[in-house]
């Protein structure tokens, strides 16, 4: 899917498709004045990555991208930033750099170069979580994930170059490439655009998840960066299990959102993967009973089929007897290879959760207060262990898992380990 984004404040809907078309000038929107500037003469061409004596070989980095929490990143802009605005004083322009949400500085092959400040604009090709019609918002809950994207406004050449400041929120990035006498590469640049963005505006969600600790809690709690919990949902639950603060209305209110209505779609997408489908009768029995209530019944029917398919799609990867360590070891490859290691899909990670939380080892003369596949299908898990919670968090699994084997694995290729770099 792709999302048009004009930068604004956190939280407004990242798209509103508007078409004009059809209707008399009069009628029209008219949107403001672009702001377009003539540098003259540009000839940056990178910085420096060391001190380096007269004479001596310099080392320069003449393409990259950097995120504004890299004290380089503010050594970089202010090395540039006072010459762009000393040009514009020159022209009785009052506007400077560091008071952009965005610009780019487009230079021709002849080392002129344009500014373009505060009209950057993108698209982003995102990883729809519901359906869409045309003009529909799209809020950031909405997204499962961003894996590239492009630059509308301003339309860029092969054969020019370019420096792109982008913000979201209070955090910025930076792209450049100033390589002289080499093409620039237009599809890498979409591909940093996409998965620097989504850096930017998940940032959060990549600090609880990198954050060791955190994560152990959250995998403790039974709880995972859940896909469909994205956005608010998951910042609640994050905040209340790294506080140790009313993790339990926190959860109850989740639970209460998970009615037939929200089900419903996502379950229908389940259908779509045969590996799904071949298990309707089973798997649709487990969440109907999750909606009356019946949660023991529930995590019952649906907890083993995590395993069942996990190995249909994964034993016949390696010869001999497969353990679930087997089949978790070659899990979601494609996932990574298309989408990346750090995408917001986070399939390493999740693996550690279906190791730690699903698959448990277990001592089977002990009884267990947590329910998992090998304490429910050993009869080991106390009756406290079947709540509403874990009946959801098995759901929620199932259809992590199904986002994952679903997920279009065509256009992987070296784009995406380019910028997997970035983070």
């Amino acid at each position: 899917m792709d999302l048009n984004q004009r930068f604004g404040e956190t939280g407004r809907p990242l798209c509103a498709i508007r078409s004009d078309r059809g209707k008399p000038k009069e009628d029209r929107v008219k949107r403001p004045k672009r702001r377009v500037y003539s540098l003259g003469e540009f000839k940056l061409a990178g910085f420096c990555m060391a001190n380096t004596l007269g004479g001596e070989d310099a080392p320069v980095m003449t393409q990259a991208v950097m995120f504004s929490d890299d004290a380089f990143f503010h050594h970089c802009m202010r090395a540039f930033a006072q010459d762009v605005d000393a040009k514009l004083r020159a022209q009785g322009v009052d506007a400077y750099l560091s008071r952009a949400s965005n610009f780019a500085i487009v230079v021709d092959p002849d080392f002129t170069a344009k500014l373009y400040f505060d009209c950057v604009e993108l698209r982003l090709n995102i990883m729809a979580k519901r359906n869409f019609e045309r003009g529909e918002a799209v809020y950031i809950n909405d997204i499962g994930d961003i894996y590239a994207g492009s630059l509308i406004y301003p339309k860029l050449r092969a054969d020019q170059h370019y420096i792109i400041c982008l913000r979201e929120g209070w955090k910025f990035m930076v792209l450049f490439d100033l390589t002289p006498e080499q093409p620039v590469d237009l599809e890498s640049l979409g591909r940093k655009i996409g998965i620097g963005m989504r850096r930017l505006m998940f940032e959060q969600l990549y600090e609880t998840v990198s954050d060791a600790s955190a994560l152990a809690s959250i995998i403790g709690k039974g709880w995972f960066a859940f896909n469909e919990l994205l956005g608010a949902e998951f910042d609640a639950l994050q905040r209340a299990i790294v506080d140790d603060f009313n993790l339990g209305p926190v959860e109850q209110n989740l639970l209460s959102k998970f009615d037939a209505g929200r089900l419903s779609p996502l379950i229908e997408r389940w259908w779509k993967n045969p590996l799904y489908a071949s298990r309707r009768k089973v798997l649709d029995e487990g969440v109907q009973l999750f909606l009356e209530g019946r949660y023991i019944s529930s995590i019952k029917t649906l907890l083993t089929e995590i395993e069942g398919i996990l190995r249909e799609q994964h034993v016949p990867r390696a010869p001999g007897r497969q353990g679930i360590e087997k089949v978790l070891s070659v899990a979601f490859e494609e996932v990574i290879a298309f989408a990346g290691a750090d995408s917001i899909y986070f399939p390493e990670q999740f693996v550690t959760y279906l190791r730690t939380s699903v698959f448990a080892h277990f001592d089977p003369d002990q009884p267990s207060s947590d329910a998992t596949r090998n304490t429910v299908s050993h009869g080991c898990a106390t009756t406290q262990a079947y709540t509403g919670v874990r009946a959801l968090q098995t759901i929620l699994v199932l259809d992590q898992i199904n986002r994952y084997l679903t997920l279009p694995v065509e256009q992987a290729g070296d784009g995406v380990a380019k910028a997997r770099c970035l983070r």
